[in-house]
């Protein structure tokens, strides 16, 4: 790239970096997070459609020495967002053309800091996801084929988006579809300047020769890593043509794909209410009018090109909610195409006198957007890690041999990562429900834990048939169930609860301890964001267990385990009774919509175990809490509570 100032496009980058590096997650954090670090640490597959290149960058990341895996991948991502300041620095060139020192300097180098701090750029730079790898690489080849100085841009950009393609195939077809438009307009251009006797540069085949080339030796390491399974965690182990084919049409995520233009469309409009509510809806408008009014021809349509394409294949997923932390990195790189607009009109506002005075606001603008939302640069994230906690916590407790049965995303990944990167408890098996239909997931189950015995894979129940012949046919290893409702179809009677609720014959040299569970998720507070959602969803499986024990006052501080010093409910009565009236029935379904949980229901419950066990007053209090943060049925709930005996 040709960069004007490139020591202050550089200062710039680390000025973000700096700020990256102060706030990063301190350790695993959920989503996909804890399985691209542990595919990254031991060069494994991660879930489809594939991210060979952040899993091969990734290791050296993983490997650094003294430093833990997490942390050196959360490296990588803050490293690489923070680079995304010079391909949108060298992009403002090509809009605004070199800025030059002085107030152009300022109006250029604002913007893009200030953007980098928001939450679109903010999440997914600092914790471990392919996101900021893949848009930046994205980025570098639009900024590269934008220079019309430089000769091999072409070739160059096609292997860098081919490159993309294998940190991640949506952001890296945005780049492509881009990418075509800036060629087309360049090659038009040059054929204007052929006249002047100026010999084009720019080659679309070679270029298309160089990311196809590129992309296909990046997913290469797919069917060579998928040969190392079954030890290695290798999703879908693509070692035959009709398992690498089934795993890059990403058929394991068929469920969340099929929607109609109604809800596609009312996604949309949550996506643009989060981004007015998150004050960068006013910096992407600004963005946009910017770059398309100061681009010339093929570059005009990068931003609209890449933003259709990663809005709306966010927008196209079944299950979804705008608070989904993952959504901001499919938004990364038309985001700074936008601060790149942003930066080119605050620069050519700076250079006129006419309209100096609108440059200061035009520069400030991603600035001021965080007045409305700073709270991701100022709240605490949880340290230790939450996810840490309960993955080491839940192997740490359970007994020698144990198989643990877990179903959701935020236990069975960061388990995993517990056991085979870090070592802790190799004796446990790690039951993941959701993989029980994957043969390949079954392999590598009996590879990692050779003394467990195997059963039967064909035989009828689906996968509560195969976990149930697994446990049969191995009847002298405890079990412990993520939550007491797995119990059921398994056959299995509860004994116990701590991090996991444990089955008969596990308790049998004596059971677990609630409180440390308790007491440990409440050392991580106080919690926000996912990490208070996933609190409050393990705690309410806790609570509910407890509860079903006739348990009480255990039941009640598993409820509202570090809820109180995250700013949500009040502290316990302190005369709560040892043991109250068990629960019956299922749980109320009372909710509302959220990315993982709504801790509001933990008020609500809590409410009514307080309203059991004789004390009406704080139970009023935690349901109108409830109430108050719009929790379906809370109203109802309120009723119940103060209803005569």
């Amino acid at each position: 790239m040709t960069l004007s100032r490139p020591r202050a496009a550089w200062l710039t980058a680390a000025a973000v970096l700096a700020a990256y590096a102060l706030t990063l997650a301190p350790g695993m954090t959920f989503y996909d997070s804890p399985e691209l670090a542990l595919v990254a640490a031991e060069l494994g597959v991660g879930h489809p459609v594939g991210q060979p290149i952040h899993t091969l960058i990734g290791f050296v990341f993983a490997h650094l020495p003294g430093v833990p895996a997490t942390l050196g991948l959360t490296l990588l991502s803050a490293i690489a967002g923070a680079l995304c300041v010079l391909p949108a620095w060298s992009l403002a060139d090509a809009l605004a053309g070199p800025a030059r020192a002085g107030r152009e300097l300022w109006a250029r180098a604002l913007p893009l800091f200030g953007g980098g701090l928001s939450m679109i750029a903010w999440e997914p730079s600092t914790r471990v996801e392919v996101y900021s790898l893949a848009s930046l690489l994205v980025l570098l080849a639009l900024a590269r084929l934008a220079d019309p100085t430089r000769r091999g841009r072409g070739v160059l950009a096609g292997a860098l988006l081919g490159l993309a393609a294998g940190a991640h195939l949506v952001i890296a077809a945005a780049g492509v579809a881009a990418a075509l438009a800036i060629a087309l307009g360049e090659l038009r251009r040059e054929r204007e300047l052929r006249q002047e006797r100026e010999t084009p540069e720019l080659s679309i085949p070679r270029g298309a020769g160089a990311f196809v080339g590129t992309a296909a030796l990046s997913y290469l390491y797919l069917p060579l890593a998928g040969a190392r399974a079954p030890e290695t965690f290798a999703w879908g182990a693509p070692t035959s043509l009709d398992a690498f084919l089934s795993y890059v049409r990403g058929e394991d995520y068929g469920h969340n794909q099929g929607i109609d233009f109604p809800t596609w469309a009312e996604h949309l409009v949550d996506l643009t209410e989060w981004s007015f509510a998150h004050g960068t809806l006013p910096v992407l408008a600004l963005g946009a009018v910017g770059f398309v009014a100061l681009s010339r021809r093929g570059l005009r349509l990068a931003l609209p090109l890449t933003a259709t394409v990663t809005v709306g294949f966010v927008a196209a997923n079944v299950v979804f909610h705008p608070d989904v932390p993952d959504y901001r990195g499919y938004f990364l790189a038309p985001f700074w195409l936008c601060l790149a607009g942003v930066a080119g009109l605050a620069q050519v506002a700076a250079r006129h006198d006419r309209y100096v005075r609108y440059a200061p606001l035009a520069a400030a603008l991603p600035l001021l957007a965080l007045v409305v939302s700073p709270t991701h640069l100022l709240e605490r994230r949880d340290d230790p890690s939450l996810a840490d906690v309960m993955a080491h916590g839940a192997l740490e407790e359970a007994p020698p041999d144990a198989i643990l049965v877990v179903s959701a995303d935020h236990w069975v990944a960061p388990l995993l990562f517990a056991q085979e990167v870090e070592g802790v408890r190799p004796d446990v098996a790690i039951v993941a429900t959701g993989l029980g239909s994957s043969r390949w997931y079954w392999e590598h189950l009996f590879a990692r834990h050779p003394g467990l015995t195997p059963m039967t894979l064909v035989g009828p129940g689906g996968r509560a048939g195969r976990l149930r012949r697994l446990l049969q046919a191995n009847p002298e290893r405890p079990v412990l169930l993520e939550s007491i409702a797995l119990g059921e179809p398994l056959g299995l009677l509860p004994c116990g609860v701590g991090w996991m609720v444990w089955t008969e014959g596990a308790c049998e040299a004596g059971g677990p301890e609630a409180h440390v569970a308790s007491a440990a998720i409440e050392r991580t507070a106080p919690l926000s964001g996912e990490a208070l959602e996933v609190a409050a969803r393990v705690n309410e499986r806790r609570g509910e267990a407890l509860w079903r024990f006739g348990r009480a006052r255990a039941a009640a501080r598993a409820m509202m385990a570090a809820l109180p010093p995250s700013g949500l409910g009040r502290p316990l009565p302190g005369d709560l009774p040892d043991r109250g009236p068990p629960l019956t029935g299922p749980l109320p379904d009372w909710s509302r919509e959220a990315a993982l949980h709504d801790p509001a229901r933990n008020l609500v419950f809590t409410g009514l175990l307080l309203r059991s066990v004789g004390r009406p007053g704080p139970a009023v209090q935690l349901v109108d809490e409830a109430a108050a943060l719009g929790l379906e049925g809370a109203g109802y709930a309120r009723q119940q509570i103060t209803a005569p005996p």
